[in-house]
């Protein structure tokens, strides 16, 4: 019995230590690599008129989207929408078609490294912010009257705020459930996922990653950023976020240079329900700030 459980323990082990060996080799690509989710819709199926744009990022790496476009010349407000990590550009295909109800034109985009776009690597926002000026060198070389504005969730949120603080171009921005900088968030999912709290497997696991897809990740702070936006800003957060927590999105907007800024906390709300759980109130927030937008 006794030679039964020593080897029961030896395998256990074994079993264990592969593991974190496997672990160890998997960390960055996990970093690096999120779910590329596609989808066969389009905005047709919300009865939207539409074209597939494609634009470049700085790596040449290809970015696929829908511009959704309003044909009348009073109301030329365009607002980007920015999907989470995992996501992709047709999870907003809902938002898109109630905000073209009131009088705003959107553009849907995959983030590199997600859906059908292009891009080796997701670098949250240290190459996406220049994606998203190639976005708006698009939009503003069909029509220099636009006015653009950028609403991103988690991952996309972490954009919007990276690239409103670098292009001024973005005139107003909403920012739901993000993160405040790379690192943190890297800490939080570590223990979420693998119940490990090691920074030092973290931090090394960064530093591979990084190297790999050559970004770097101490220049990846939302919370910094914020620092440098002057242009409204919207954010939402649950207050029972489970992925997120809270007190990020606080962080973000206690550091937003602008006065023009709301903090919305949805009660109740996780990290993919905020819009459900904060209801017709939420809505109805969002929707106040950006109609300020189109004066």
């Amino acid at each position: 019995m006794k030679k039964w459980i020593r080897r029961i323990m030896i395998t256990l082990t074994v079993i264990f230590l592969a593991l974190i060996v496997a672990l160890y080799f998997l960390a960055p690509s996990i970093i690096l690599y999120p779910r590329r989710l596609r989808s066969s819709q389009t905005p047709a199926n919300v009865r939207l008129d539409y074209e597939p744009i494609t634009v470049y990022g700085q790596d040449s790496a290809a970015i696929e989207g829908y511009w959704v476009g309003r044909g009348d010349t009073t109301r030329r407000t365009t607002v980007i929408l920015l999907h989470g990590i995992g996501n992709n550009k047709e999870s907003w295909l809902n938002t898109a078609s109630w905000l073209w109800k009131e009088g705003f034109s959107t553009v849907m985009i995959d983030l590199r490294a997600h859906g059908a776009s292009g891009g080796n690597y997701c670098s949250y926002g240290y190459r996406e912010k220049n994606d998203i000026a190639a976005v708006a060198d698009y939009l503003l070389q069909r029509d220099s009257t636009l006015k653009i504005g950028v609403w991103g969730h988690s991952l996309g949120g972490a954009v919007a705020l990276q690239s409103l603080a670098t292009d001024k171009r973005l005139k107003f921005g909403v920012v739901e459930s993000t993160f405040a900088d790379f690192r943190s968030i890297v800490y939080d999912y570590q223990w979420r996922m693998f119940k490990i709290s090691s920074r030092t497997f973290a931090d090394d696991a960064i530093s591979r990653a990084a190297e790999q897809a050559k970004f770097n990740p101490d220049s990846i702070k939302p919370y910094d950023a914020a620092t440098q936006i002057t242009q409204p800003v919207f954010m939402g957060h649950g207050d029972e976020d489970e992925k997120i927590s809270i007190d990020y999105g606080r962080k973000n907007f206690e550091h937003l240079a602008t006065s023009d800024k709301e903090f919305y906390v949805v009660k109740g709300g996780k990290h993919s329900d905020i819009s459900s759980a904060g209801g017709a109130d939420y809505q109805k927030a969002i929707l106040a700030f950006l109609k300020k937008q189109q004066r």
